[in-house]
């Protein structure tokens, strides 16, 4: 490779890039205020040379990049799917979802009298005498009942905590790995972040595309960038978790512009609470031509074909801890604490708490059935969310895990109060007062400002420099906070990070776009366009 063209594309790379040369611009200013004129003048005259190779090799390098020949749909879709099934293998594994088995969540069709299903013909694109497609299964079937719908259209309803987000994490798996080359890319994505008053759904979606896997967001002749063309084309398979967590008044106008957007895709997978979609049909319309299934509770059966096999065996006979506690369960039902722990552990989310509590520490599980303790629902919940941290903690911090977590709970508890169901980082500006980004800004806008104003100008000049730079600054976090661009330099502010190997895969944000809006980011913002994007 050459090696000018070998460091170019490793500046790519670079975010601190733009702030580099923002120091040497004050540097070369402060050198040639400073200096004589005779110094100046060449100072002055070596800057402008340099300046113009920079620029020459930067417009070299961007001819070359632009003579190559771009990637093909095909290219990209293949690169998506690579994407996503990575992506979603390492949250599958930090959910500890196959280890060792999956627990076994159940659903069933909709009942009819609730009100949320579509007429079956619509659902499988027939003549009015059209019969109800059969989609009750269990986890291991999920791609399988999906294939099953002829309109590729489903809703997956159940509680808080009932399995929503795991069932579409193995629908987009199993879809990928059991799919052709050619079938449309599941890409499971939230809708916390649509609002169906301002932003069409195929706009949010292109937009959501392009920030969390930023290769899509490469332009493209006929449909603006990869990601329209994608969808246009029907290659990308939405899969949308959270209904349930937009602004009540806005799921009915979501379900109505999914419907208007629904005859363009591919098919759609949408997941919600079972009380928040129905009111939301009853504000707007159901999902046209969606078949609609409801999540089951675990039955003592199907804690029983789980809770054992993640304990520890004991003796011949493998027994474990949990097997008198599920005996008591399946024997005597209707007794008090018995009946609390079966309705306690109803729910996936419980049961994998239960687990990480009692069989991950070699606790004995039968204190869940303590009827002292524990006196309601509520207050078994509440004792398995408590042992949830000291738990996570004593994974990952060895001995010092107590201390840790004495020490993260809280703030732990503070994100839970004030940063509301969907915590993201973008989002905490948000939480804070509105003093705290405003000084923080204000800081920095001041320090910066007030920095070069004084090499500049004197005394005078930084002061005036750093009181502008601290009013400008400090309006600036109150008025814009923090939101993910979608820049290739930076962590991931929704999920899992960059996908290994993937160059463009990956989630944006970053170090640099924060300190770019606290400093004001002129002169980085200038570098990034002279670059064309390659500095940032």
């Amino acid at each position: 490779m050459n090696p000018v063209r070998g460091i170019l594309l490793k500046v790519r790379h670079q975010p601190l890039v733009p702030y580099v040369v923002t120091v040497v611009v004050v540097v070369v200013g402060w050198v040639i205020w400073r200096s004589d004129l005779e110094t100046a003048d060449r100072v002055a005259s070596v800057g402008s040379f340099t300046v113009a190779a920079a620029t020459l090799l930067l417009a070299v390098w961007g001819g070359g990049r632009a003579g190559r020949p771009a990637r093909s749909l095909d290219e990209h879709q293949s690169a998506l799917r690579a994407a996503v099934r990575q992506q979603w293998r390492v949250e599958e594994a930090l959910r500890r979802v196959q280890d060792p088995v999956p627990i076994p969540v159940r659903w069933e069709a909709l009942p009819a009298g609730l009100g949320g299903q579509d007429h079956w013909a619509n659902v499988g694109l027939a003549g009015a005498g059209a019969v109800e497609v059969a989609v009750a299964g269990r986890l291991a079937e999920v791609a399988t009942v999906f294939r099953r719908i002829p309109s590729r259209r489903l809703v997956v309803l159940g509680p808080a905590g009932g399995g929503k987000s795991v069932l579409l994490i193995r629908l987009v798996l199993d879809l990928i790995s059991g799919g052709q080359p050619g079938e449309p890319v599941p890409v499971l994505l939230s809708l916390t972040s649509w609002d169906p008053g301002r932003a069409g759904f195929a706009d949010w979606l292109v937009a959501r595309l392009a920030a969390d896997y930023p290769a899509l967001a490469a332009p493209h002749p006929d449909f603006g960038t990869v990601a329209a063309a994608l969808l246009a084309e029907e290659r990308v398979l939405p899969v949308l978790d959270g209904l349930d967590e937009l602004p009540a008044a806005a799921r009915g106008a979501a379900l109505l512009a999914l419907n208007a957007a629904s005859p363009r895709l591919a098919g759609l997978v949408v997941a919600s609470r079972t009380a928040q979609y129905l009111d939301a049909v009853r504000g707007g319309d159901v999902l046209t031509g969606a078949a609609v299934v409801r999540l089951l509770p675990l039955r003592v059966s199907d804690l029983a074909a789980y809770l054992p096999r993640t304990a520890r065996p004991a003796g011949a006979a493998a027994v474990t801890a949990w097997d008198p506690v599920l005996a008591r369960l399946d024997a005597a039902p209707a007794d008090g604490p018995a009946r609390l722990v079966g309705q306690v552990l109803a729910t996936p989310l419980m049961t994998s708490l239960a687990r990480a509590a009692y069989s991950d520490t070699g606790s004995d599980p039968a204190a869940l059935l303590d009827r002292d303790r524990f006196a309601t629902a509520d207050d078994l919940a509440g004792h398995l969310l408590d042992r949830a941290v000291p738990v996570a903690y004593t994974e990952h911090a060895g001995g010092a895990a107590a201390r840790t977590a004495a020490r993260a709970m809280p703030w732990l508890a503070w994100l839970a109060a004030h940063a509301g169901p969907d915590i993201a980082w973008w989002r905490l500006c948000a939480v804070a007062p509105r003093a705290v980004p405003a000084g923080v800004g204000g800081v920095f806008g001041a320090v910066a400002l007030g920095a070069v104003a004084g090499l500049a100008g004197g005394g005078v000049a930084g002061g005036v420099g750093a009181v502008a730079g601290a009013a400008v600054s400090g309006f600036v976090m109150v008025c814009q906070p923090l939101v993910p661009t979608g820049l290739r330099t930076g962590a991931a502010p929704d999920g899992p990070g960059p996908v290994a190997g993937l160059p463009g895969f990956g989630r944006g944000g970053g170090a640099s776009g924060l300190a770019g809006r606290l400093t004001g980011g002129v002169t980085p913002g200038l570098v990034g366009w002279v670059t064309g994007g390659a500095a940032t």
